[in-house]
């Protein structure tokens, strides 16, 4: 098995350039949603701006954030919860009370984890194509495993033209489900796979043709600790989808997506964490 690791190097340089981001910040929430244009958005922090403020950016006490334009921004503030801000009020993070909690523990996680990768994610999520074949936001070839015990898997399908057929057969080649869809995203409900082999199949309204290899199995890895405690479960999903695409997206990115799909819809922006995730699995020999 692959395993992809962060290289310390790389935190460091970001943690560089990001100089406010410091290890000593008290995080104290993340920013889950961007409304507008992310140039609109600004972060100061002790006096500095914070570089290239996005979704999954932590915010820390102290720290001032406004917007210009029409632009919103919606963050995540341990022991208040959704803040909005936009130009009419700018919001000054106020200190984390008590012991470390949610925001707390996604500032570790993020900030050690995840946004070293966040930097070489585009701004604008990125958009699917209409003239390349159909795919699915997944490795070519790779053998994809999710945890039993799932009656709904979610599909992502990148390129190609609707509408698209999206077929799940058995070891056999029997079609279990077959679901025609207008989107790009699709949901097949209503099953019961035992453990074993599977196969994915996506057709596009030109003809194009893309399969995606499943193995129905247990033993998924469970979260690290900080992400485990959190009580923000949508972040948490997210930040263990993240854990797991980074770990090895030949084998656990369909899953990951699976993880977030699953979660408490609240106000993350799941488009750009999607992306991040497949991110993974289109860059997974770098």
């Amino acid at each position: 098995m692959r395993v992809r690791t962060l290289v310390l190097p790389l935190a460091a340089a970001f943690m560089a350039v990001a100089g406010a981001a410091s290890a000593q910040c008290a995080g104290s929430g993340v920013v889950t949603r961007i409304q507008g244009k992310p140039d609109d958005v600004s972060i100061v922090r002790a006096g500095a701006p914070v570089s290239r403020p996005r979704v999954l950016e932590v915010v820390c006490a102290g720290d001032v954030v406004r917007t210009s334009g029409a632009s919103v921004v919606t963050l995540s503030i341990d022991g208040v919860g959704a803040v909005k801000v936009d130009r009419a009020r700018p919001y000054t993070v106020g200190p984390r009370k008590g012991k470390p909690g949610a925001a707390g523990n996604v500032y570790r996680a993020v900030s050690d984890q995840v946004m070293p990768d966040m930097k070489r994610l585009p701004w604008d999520v990125k958009t699917k194509g209409e003239n390349d074949p159909v795919r699915f936001a997944a490795p070519d070839g790779s053998v994809q495993v999710i945890s039993q015990g799932r009656s709904q898997l979610h599909v992502r399908l990148v390129d190609g033209l609707p509408p698209f057929r999206i077929e799940l057969l058995d070891a056999g080649g029997k079609v279990l489900k077959a679901v025609d869809a207008n989107s790009h995203e699709v949901t097949l409900t209503g099953l019961s796979l035992a453990p074993g082999e599977y196969k994915l199949v996506a057709h596009s309204r030109t003809d194009t043709r893309a399969e995606m290899r499943l193995t129905v199995a247990g033993g998924v890895p469970a979260p690290s600790a900080e992400i485990g405690d959190l009580s923000d479960r949508e972040l948490a999903a997210a930040l263990h989808a993240l854990e797991l695409a980074r770990t090895d997206p030949d084998k656990w990115l369909f899953e990951a997506t699976q993880i977030l799909a699953d979660a408490p819809r609240g106000d993350l922006d799941r488009d750009r964490v999607f992306a991040l995730i497949e991110d993974y699995g289109l860059n997974a020999d770098m």
